[in-house]
């Protein structure tokens, strides 16, 4: 029996008594292994769903939770195989689920760099900005509304508040016994107020 043989065994033996250490060297062994086979396998639409870190989680969890004692590995080798082997089942798994059932169906998703039919054309912000505004926009609002009313008359509060409200000239000269001429003069003159 050769050196890197014996190794492999007392590594395996070592996994099986519930050592830590080994556990982690046998994961650093077998990780890339696992991984290459994941990456190569896993179709392109999946790839944005699924982390391939996540399938070898998922491998080394089938692996751990079935008894290393069921399966006696007499090489590296042997077990490499086994491993990829799992791995492959993994992927063809979420495949199947991914792609070919409706419930999971990724076959329409789009990323939200694409350009979507329908003649909307620039940049994603143009047609992906919700109708409302954000919170941080809100706050902007609120402060210079309030920065606008800071200091006014009555009269001005009274149509700013009209105007905020989306009334016309017409209306808030109607409201306030005011000319509509006068209501638009008014409103040029009424600008927000710095803090200096």
């Amino acid at each position: 029996m050769d050196n890197s043989q014996e190794e492999f065994l007392d590594l395996m033996r070592r996994v099986q008594e519930g050592d830590e250490q080994a556990a982690e060297e046998l994961y650093e062994s077998y990780r890339a292994n696992i991984l290459r086979v994941v990456r190569r396998r896993l179709h392109h639409p999946l790839r944005n769903r699924f982390d391939s870190c996540d399938f070898v989680q998922s491998v080394w969890m089938s692996f751990y939770g079935r008894g290393l004692e069921k399966t006696p590995f007499e090489s590296p080798k042997e077990l490499a195989a086994f491993l990829q082997k799992m791995a492959l089942f993994k992927v063809v798994q979420a495949c199947r689920k991914g792609m070919q059932t409706t419930r999971y169906d990724c076959s329409n998703e789009r990323s939200l760099q694409e350009v979507p039919s329908g003649g909307i054309e620039g940049a994603p912000e143009a047609y992906l900005a919700g109708a409302t505004p954000t919170p941080s926009q809100e706050a902007v609002a609120n402060e210079r509304w309030e920065d606008l009313m800071r200091g006014r008359s009555a009269l001005d509060r009274q149509i700013l508040l009209l105007r905020r409200e989306g009334r016309t000239y017409e209306e808030i000269g109607q409201r306030l016994n005011l000319s509509p001429k006068r209501v638009q003069r008014l409103l040029r003159r009424l600008k927000p107020k710095s803090a200096s």
